[in-house]
């Protein structure tokens, strides 16, 4: 299954898109960068807010993206 994963406030107009589309939405806007790097491995999309920090420590574990 194709997964996305929200980590920022978003309106619900989007995730209803987006599963309309066919993804799995994973919401959580209050994630953490350890929750973030636990999480992102299967996600083959990432919304993301400028509060984590995507690095290459997160890019590495993040293999679909």
């Amino acid at each position: 299954m194709r997964k996305v994963l929200i980590t920022a406030k978003s309106h619900e107009y989007l995730v209803e898109r987006l599963q309309k589309q066919g993804f799995t939405v994973l919401y959580f806007p209050e994630l953490n960068d350890m929750e973030l790097k636990e999480l992102v491995g299967d996600v083959e999309g990432l919304i993301v807010t400028t509060r984590l920090k995507i690095d290459r420590s997160v890019l590495e574990k993040a293999r679909l993206l």
